[in-house]
């Protein structure tokens, strides 16, 4: 399980994904084609589309260890736009990154298919 991690929407809907949505298609088609469950995708929205359902939002450490609790998450996304690397919040909160992805080095042909700047993607794991 792979949670990306993402700003609590406050239930508006417009701020679901934080403006990433579309970034997340391919995430999602590589992890199901892997047998790996990535949230929040749309099932998720969705199944918790009621007052006081259970929500995933977060981009602290502390509400990602959490979240990482509460839905048996294996593996974290957060993503940055403005730094070179992971915030050492992540590894003081006892986070140890495996990999990274950047947004801002792909040739999306000069079309910028989401809202906001261009991320970094890092996955971590939680010890």
């Amino acid at each position: 399980r792979v949670l990306m991690c993402f700003n609590d929407p406050n239930s508006q809907y417009e701020n679901i994904f934080d403006g990433y949505r579309v970034l997340l298609e391919p995430l999602i088609y590589a992890a199901t084609l892997r047998n790996i469950l990535c949230i929040p995708n749309w099932f998720c929205i969705i199944e918790s589309n009621y007052i006081g359902s259970p929500d995933c939002g977060g981009r602290e450490p502390d509400m990602v260890i959490k979240n990482i609790r509460k839905w048996n998450i294996d593996h974290v996304i957060v993503y940055q736009t403005d730094s070179q690397g992971i915030d050492n919040k992540w590894l003081d909160a006892g986070f140890t990154l495996e990999g990274k992805f950047s947004w801002k080095t792909q040739n999306l042909r000069e079309v910028q298919p989401y809202s906001g700047e261009s991320p970094d993607w890092f996955l971590l794991s939680y010890n």
